[in-house]
């Protein structure tokens, strides 16, 4: 994608983040997976090398976290251990809404620590040297 850049080009690329606080938590049920469509998974480090091995330069990132992303998660892993009546009690419209709310409070913390459950860059194709 770098190569089709004109030049001054920028390229801007949103993937899951494999480095974030969902992933770390729900693992094998992170909705972030969303296999099969993600075949390749990474990290704000794995990307950024990524783009740089392809002749790249990251020149800005951006992290995003929304609750409903951890509410999928949260109801994955519940299901995933067989609470499946724990799960549709958090699906409920009454307790999602609490549920939701909470994370409104707290997923901007995981933004902040650059633990979002996505990744948006911003990169540039390095000039010929």
């Amino acid at each position: 994608m770098l190569e089709w850049l004109a030049p001054g080009g920028l390229l801007i690329v949103e993937v899951p983040n494999a480095g974030g606080l969902g992933a770390s938590l729900f693992g094998g049920a992170w909705a972030g997976l969303e296999l099969p469509r993600h075949l390749s998974h990474f990290t704000p480090e794995t990307l950024e090398a990524v783009i740089e091995k392809a002749g790249g330069r990251v020149v800005w990132t951006w992290h995003q976290a929304k609750p409903r992303t951890y509410l999928w998660s949260l109801s994955a892993w519940l299901r995933d251990r067989g609470w499946d009546g724990l799960a549709r009690l958090a699906e409920r419209r009454s307790v999602y809404g609490v549920l939701k709310l909470g994370l409104e409070l707290l997923v901007p913390l995981a933004r902040v620590a650059r633990r979002g459950e996505s990744i948006r860059i911003g990169a540039v194709r390095n000039r010929p040297r």
